[in-house]
């Protein structure tokens, strides 16, 4: 299922988009869930999908990442962490989405289906 493509309103570094992209990570993080096929994708539950998208400040956009970066989920545009997250909490990085700078918050969360495994959250 393709992402919504969503860009950020107000500008980076305004502190109400920073809260609420930290919201969103956290939201996000837990609500990864497979997609039922035999592949083992992952997904974005529809309930955290609606969320990110009724946002009334941002348009938001996310995406669900292996640790080595790569994509199982989301938008295309959402890149990678470049280098090392953070031991806790999200790690913030710079992107472009739609042709507009942004920042994303990243969080390491625990695979659905093998809870011994990370997957990344991004927003």
């Amino acid at each position: 299922m393709p992402a919504p493509a969503h860009r950020a309103r107000s500008p980076p570094s305004a502190a109400p988009h920073r809260r609420c992209r930290d919201e969103a990570a956290g939201a996000g993080a837990g609500h990864v869930e497979p997609t039922g096929k035999d592949d083992g994708s992952l997904r974005l539950a529809a309930d955290a999908q609606r969320w990110l998208a009724t946002d009334r400040v941002d348009q938001l956009s996310y995406a669900i990442r292996r640790v080595d970066g790569v994509l199982l989920s989301g938008d295309t545009e959402v890149s990678p962490v470049p280098g090392a997250m953070e031991a806790a909490g999200p790690t913030f990085h710079g992107g472009v989405v739609g042709g507009e700078p942004v920042r994303i918050a990243s969080v390491a969360v625990a695979h659905p289906l093998r809870p011994e495994a990370r997957v990344i959250v991004q927003v």
